[in-house]
């Protein structure tokens, strides 16, 4: 079975790239066959948070020269399956419209860092995904992005996960609010983690970094939430954190 989920968001800034990172590394880590794609072919990051920039082969070569897939995808330290997209900027201009075909030899589950907004490059990989996951922040730019990406994504008929409602706490507009704007349910809050941008100068996921922080926790609910097992959070959660920094 193969499932292609759009990770995708109205606007830049909101956390795109760390939902995206994440919820893939919580699908490895529940083992399941996961690989996370970056498809932000102007603005590449899934290479960089993950120290994976230098590659000798990226998605790129694999939009615009007849080469396989796979031999764009690449093992990180922690495990995971990654297809980066190249950091440099002569190769800005790929066959966006290939994206249909490349992703048929991979299998499972395929997370798509998608470019934010809804340019050509997201529009190519809306058309051939399974399902939409919409990353937002809680303040009124990045919702209103949000509602117009999904009502592009509801026009092709993709089925919408939800809502991932990232950095909540930092500003006024209410959770009520954001779903009746967008009109889809929010799946996960994901609050601010001083471990994620601990985990980000570490070149690690936070969920593989800190599995016990609190958004670590979320992006694994998240995940549970794609593949239908519920995410259960560990016992005596505070205490485990504490031993965690301890440690």
């Amino acid at each position: 079975m193969r499932k292609v989920i759009a990770v995708a968001s109205g606007k830049g800034g909101v956390g795109k790239t760390v939902a995206s990172l994440n919820i893939a590394m919580a699908l490895h880590e529940m083992g399941e066959d996961v690989v996370i794609v970056d498809a932000d072919l102007n603005n590449p990051a899934i290479g960089l948070h993950l120290d994976l920039f230098h590659v000798p082969t990226t998605i790129n070569d694999v939009l615009e020269r007849d080469i396989h897939i796979l031999e764009a995808l690449h093992i990180h330290p922690s495990g995971l399956r990654v297809i980066p997209s190249s950091v440099s900027i002569d190769r800005l201009h790929p066959n966006t419209y290939k994206f249909g075909e490349i992703f048929q030899d991979l299998d499972n589950y395929i997370i798509v860092d998608c470019a934010p907004g809804f340019g050509k490059e997201v529009l190519s990989v809306l058309e051939m995904c399974d399902e939409v996951l919409v990353v937002t922040n809680p303040n009124f730019p990045a919702v209103v992005g949000s509602m117009r990406l999904l009502e592009v994504a509801k026009n092709m008929d993709k089925k919408i996960t939800g809502i991932i409602l990232n950095r909540i706490g930092m500003s006024d507009v209410k959770d009520h609010e954001i779903e009746g704007i967008c009109q889809e349910g929010i799946i996960i809050e994901v609050p601010y983690d001083r471990n994620v941008d601990r985990s980000i100068a570490n070149k690690m996921p936070v969920v593989k970094y800190r599995p016990l922080s609190p958004a670590s926790i979320q992006f694994q609910r998240a995940a549970g939430k794609i593949t239908g097992k519920e995410y259960v959070a560990p016992r005596f959660l505070r205490i485990r954190r504490l031993a965690q920094r301890m440690r």
